[in-house]
C-alpha cells in the first residue's frame, strides 16, 4: 500500500492533477506512442481501456477543429519553433458522442542538437461550461430586446450596460463611464424604499428578484421596467441585472384600467393575488392584493404553512395533496378553495400555478395566482375575461425566444415554446421551415416576406415586428406579437436573427370584450329614459347620451364644457351655476331641480342627480349624472298646493260665518234676558 514515504514525486503530482480534474498526455514523436490519463480519455468520451494513438486522437476532434489542431501540434514539434502548445478545441466523444470544449496545453522536448522532438507532454482541461456561459452572455449582450447592466452595490454605479438598456434610460455610455449618473439618480424618490428592500434581499439571497420599477430617463420622463438580476458570486458587491421595457404593456394596462373605471357600475371586478415559490413550494413573494385581503405582509406569509392555515378547514387536506402532487410531478396546478379574509369571512378562489423551467427543463420556481371567484360561485356567472387579463399580465415575460442562424437556417427555442404553445421538446424541429409551417396559411406569405425584407435590407432597418396567428400543439391558433433583431458580421452580412414571440391571444380577446362592453353601455345609455352626462372633476362635461340631444335639439359642440347653461331657464340659471360650482369641489353626491328648454322652445322640470367616480387611490376622476323629467310630478304638486289653498279659504270663510251667527245668537239671548 503506497504511503507518503514511498510515493514518488510523479505519483504525487499525478494524484494532484487528477484531483483537479485535469487530464494528462505524453506523446513519443519518434515511435508514435501516445499515453493518456483516465481523465484525458473521459474528456474524449473514451473508456479507460480504449487504446489511443495520434490518429485516434485526431478522430476524436470536431471535424472543423482537426486540421487546425494538427497544424499547431506539428508547429510545436518543429525544432525551429519554441515547442509551446496551447489551443482550445472541441471533442465529439469517441464512444459517448458528447460534444465538449477542451483547453489543451503542452510542451515539446528536443534532442541535444535540437534536430528532432523526442517527447511531447501536456494537459487537457474541460472548459465546456465556461464556453457555454460566454456564448449565452454574448447573445444577451448583443440583443436589442433586453437591457443588461453591470453594477456595484458600494458605489451605486452602473459600471457597464448594453445598448438596449441605454436606449431605455436615454443615457449614453459616456455618461456611465464618466460617473455622471448612478441608479439612485434614475430612481424616483417614492421608489427609494422599494430599492432599499430589494437591495437588502439581494445582499441576503444574492438574487435581485424580478420586480417592476420606474426609471427616470435623462430627459426627465419616466419609463416602467421589469428588473431582475443577481450578484456575480456570493459575498461579491458586483452584480448584473436584466431590464425589460414595460412601456407598451403599461399603456395597454392603463387603457384597460380607464375603461374599467368608466364601467365599474356595471362590471364586476375580480381581484387576483399573485405569489411565487421556490421549486420545493416555499413561498417567497406575495403581491399587495394578498396583503390587502389576508392582512398579512410578505414577511409573515413566507414559507410553506401560512397559505394552508388560511384555507377553510374543509379544503386544507385536499389542497395540500393537490399542491404536493404538482410539486412532485411538475404538473400544472389548479384548484378551487376558500380563503379566509382579514375580517374572518371566507371567499372562494381559483388557485393556479405553473412551473418556470430553465433550458434543461428543471423547475426553478412556481408562478401562481389566486382569482376571486366568490361572486361567480354565488351567481354561476362567467367573468373569465378578467381572469384572462390577469393571466396575460402574469405571463407577460413568458416570450418564446428564438435564435436563428441565418447561415445554417437552424432555429433554437427556449423552454417557452413548450410552456406557452404546448410543443414537446422532441416535437420542435430546429429549422426555420418548421417555424414557417406553423404560421396560419393566411398570414404566412406576409410574415415570411416581411422577415426576409429586413434580413436582405443590408445596412438599413435591422428590427422587425409583426402580429400573426401561430399554431399550437393542439391545432388551435394563438395570436402572437413577434419581434426580432438582425445581427450582421463585419462585412455587413446578416448572420443571425434573435427574437421573441409573445402570445397576445387573451389581450386581443380582452380588447374585443371591452369594445363590446362599450357598445352595450352606449346602447343602454342612449335608450334610457333619463338624460345622462359625464364630466371631468371640475364640471367640464365631455359626454351626453342621445336622449339629451333628442330633447334639447343641440349638438355636442354647443354643449361641451359649460354649454349646458344655454338650455337653462334665465330665472334659474344663475342659481344653478352657483350651486354646482360649490358641489364640484365638495366631491359628494348631489341633486337639484330646475327647468330645461326643449327643442320646441318649451321648458320642462328635471331632477338632476350626480355621483362622483373615484380611482383606486380615492381621487375624483369624473362625475356621472342623470336628468329625470319630473314636469308631471311638479304640475301635480302645484295643483295639490292650489287645492289645499282653496280648501283653507273656504274653511276660513265658513268659520267667520259661524262666528257671526254665534254672536247674533248671543245678542238675541241677552235682549230676551233683559225683558
Amino acid at each position: 500500500m503506497p504511503t507518503l514515504e514511498n510515493t514518488s514525486d510523479f505519483e504525487r503530482l499525478q494524484t494532484a492533477v487528477d484531483a483537479a480534474g485535469v487530464g494528462t498526455w505524453d506523446l513519443n514523436p519518434i515511435t508514435g506512442e501516445l499515453l493518456w490519463s483516465t481523465r484525458c480519455k473521459e474528456l474524449f468520451g473514451a473508456s479507460p481501456s480504449t487504446p489511443i494513438d495520434y490518429q485516434r486522437f485526431l478522430e476524436g476532434l470536431h471535424p472543423d477543429d482537426r486540421a487546425t489542431t494538427d497544424a499547431i501540434v506539428q508547429q510545436a514539434l518543429d525544432p525551429k519553433g519554441n515547442g509551446e502548445y496551447n489551443i482550445e478545441y472541441r471533442t465529439i466523444g469517441l464512444e459517448d458522442k458528447k460534444l465538449r470544449w477542451v483547453q489543451a496545453t503542452g510542451r515539446a522536448f528536443f534532442n541535444q542538437d535540437r534536430t528532432q522532438a523526442i517527447r511531447f507532454i501536456g494537459t487537457v482541461t474541460d472548459v465546456t461550461e465556461s464556453r457555454r456561459r460566454d456564448l449565452h452572455l454574448g447573445r444577451l449582450l448583443e440583443s436589442d430586446l433586453i437591457g443588461i447592466i453591470f453594477w456595484n452595490l458600494d458605489t451605486q454605479r452602473i459600471t457597464e450596460a448594453n445598448n438596449a438598456f441605454l436606449k431605455i434610460v436615454g443615457y449614453s455610455r459616456e455618461d456611465l463611464q464618466a460617473g455622471r449618473v448612478n441608479w439612485k439618480q434614475m430612481t424616483p424618490p417614492e421608489l427609494e424604499a422599494l430599492d432599499a428592500s430589494v437591495i437588502k434581499e439581494l445582499e441576503q439571497t444574492g438574487v435581485q428578484r424580478a420586480h417592476e420599477k420606474v426609471y427616470l430617463r435623462k430627459d426627465g420622463t419616466r419609463v416602467p421596467v421589469l428588473l431582475g438580476g443577481a450578484l456575480a458570486e456570493p459575498g461579491s458587491r458586483d452584480g448584473v441585472s436584466f431590464c425589460l421595457d414595460l412601456t407598451a404593456q403599461k399603456e395597454v394596462e392603463a387603457q384597460l384600467a380607464t375603461r374599467e373605471a368608466e364601467f365599474r357600475f356595471v362590471i364586476e371586478f375580480l381581484p387576483q393575488m399573485i405569489w411565487l415559490t421556490d421549486p420545493q413550494g416555499y413561498h417567497t413573494f406575495f403581491n399587495q392584493r394578498w396583503i390587502d385581503y389576508t392582512g398579512y405582509d410578505v414577511a409573515q406569509s413566507r414559507g410553506t404553512q401560512m397559505w394552508n392555515d388560511l384555507l377553510h378547514p374543509d379544503d386544507q387536506e385536499r389542497s395540500r395533496e393537490r399542491w404536493n402532487h404538482s410539486l412532485t410531478t411538475g404538473e400544472f396546478y389548479e384548484i378551487e378553495y376558500r380563503f379566509k379574509a382579514k375580517d374572518g369571512s371566507y371567499h372562494w378562489f381559483l388557485g393556479q400555478a405553473m412551473p418556470v423551467k430553465d433550458e434543461a427543463g428543471n423547475i426553478t420556481q412556481w408562478f401562481g395566482s389566486c382569482t376571486d371567484i366568490d361572486e361567480q360561485k354565488r351567481t354561476e356567472a362567467t367573468l373569465r375575461w378578467s381572469e384572462q387579463r390577469y393571466e396575460l399580465a402574469s405571463l407577460a415575460t413568458n416570450d418564446a425566444i428564438w435564435d436563428w442562424d441565418l447561415e445554417t437556417q437552424s432555429v433554437t427555442w427556449n423552454a417557452a415554446i413548450t410552456r406557452v404553445f404546448g410543443y414537446a421538446p422532441d416535437a420542435v424541429e430546429q429549422t426555420a421551415q418548421w417555424w414557417y409551417d406553423h404560421i396560419h396559411p393566411d398570414d404566412a406569405e406576409r410574415i415570411v416576406h416581411g422577415i426576409h425584407e429586413i434580413i436582405d435590407n443590408g445596412g438599413g432597418n435591422k428590427s422587425w415586428q409583426d402580429e400573426y396567428r401561430y399554431r399550437r400543439a393542439d391545432g388551435s391558433y394563438a395570436q402572437v406579437l413577434d419581434r426580432g433583431y438582425v445581427a450582421c458580421n463585419e462585412e455587413g452580412k446578416a448572420v443571425r436573427m434573435i427574437g421573441a414571440m409573445q402570445d397576445i391571444t387573451e389581450y386581443r380577446k380582452a380588447e374585443t370584450a371591452l369594445r363590446q362592453r362599450e357598445e352595450e353601455f352606449t346602447t343602454l345609455a342612449d335608450n334610457m329614459a333619463q338624460l345622462a352626462w359625464m364630466s371631468q372633476p371640475d364640471g367640464h362635461i365631455y359626454w351626453y347620451n342621445q336622449r339629451w340631444y333628442d330633447y334639447t335639439g343641440t349638438t355636442f359642440e354647443e354643449m361641451e364644457g359649460w354649454g349646458w347653461e344655454k338650455v337653462h331657464h334665465p330665472a334659474h340659471a344663475a342659481q344653478v351655476v352657483e350651486f354646482v360650482k360649490a358641489a364640484w369641489p365638495a366631491g359628494k353626491p348631489w341633486e337639484l331641480t330646475f327647468p330645461l328648454r326643449g327643442k320646441d322652445g318649451n321648458y320642462r322640470w328635471f331632477l338632476t342627480r350626480a355621483v362622483p367616480m373615484r380611482d383606486a387611490e380615492g381621487q375624483l376622476v369624473r362625475w356621472l349624472g342623470t336628468n329625470t323629467d319630473i314636469t308631471e310630478q311638479k304640475q301635480l304638486q302645484e295643483q295639490l298646493e292650489r287645492s289645499y289653498a282653496d280648501l283653507e279659504a273656504k274653511v276660513m270663510f265658513r268659520t267667520l260665518d259661524l262666528e257671526h251667527q254665534v254672536q247674533d245668537l248671543q245678542r238675541r239671548l241677552a235682549e230676551a234676558t233683559q225683558r
